[in-house]
């Protein structure tokens, strides 16, 4: 339709039927374009809004000496824990929304980790530290993880007595 051998002349039919044909496809691409920037412009999309929350926690720590309950001060972010034949009683309450939480213990850059569940009914996480051999500075901090910096992270279980050394 399109082809010419060379020896041919070029006709007014054939020059017509391949005009026509060009100005059709011109057309037809004009149309398509108008269509697509039609539908990119007049296109929306809405999306009702989510809130998303997180979860949080905290941690009430609350040391104190013998019998008479004596409640050690925090110092400068620390328990001080003189030596004593008294032991002291460490309290951790966890409150907040996240299910699991833990609390490192650093005990003379000894660090035990506390495992604590702020949801079953606040119960306190408590443990007996036991300073007869020495003094001890004691520091809490609360985490998300178990994984400890240290190597000498250890686990400390409920009602246990830690023995300063």
């Amino acid at each position: 339709m399109f082809y010419n051998t060379g020896n041919e002349k070029v006709t007014e039919k054939i020059f017509l039927r391949a005009m026509i044909s060009s100005v059709l496809g011109i057309i037809l691409c004009t149309v398509c374009l108008a269509g697509m920037t039609w539908a990119w412009f007049s296109d929306s999309v809405t999306s009702h809004s989510s809130n998303i929350t997180s979860a949080s926690f905290s941690v009430k720590v609350t040391v104190n000496k013998g019998i008479d309950n004596t409640e050690i001060p925090l110092t400068d972010g620390k328990y001080k824990l003189e030596q004593s034949s008294e032991k002291y009683k460490v309290t951790l309450k966890a409150t907040g929304s996240a299910s699991t939480v833990y609390c490192k213990v650093n005990i003379n850059e000894v660090i035990y980790t506390a495992r604590l569940n702020p949801n079953s009914n606040n119960a306190p996480f408590i443990f007996e530290i036991d300073c007869s051999a020495k003094s001890a500075t004691v520091t809490f901090t609360p985490t998300w993880s178990n994984s400890g910096s240290s190597e000498n992270s250890n686990a400390l279980p409920s009602n246990d007595t830690i023995e300063v050394k």
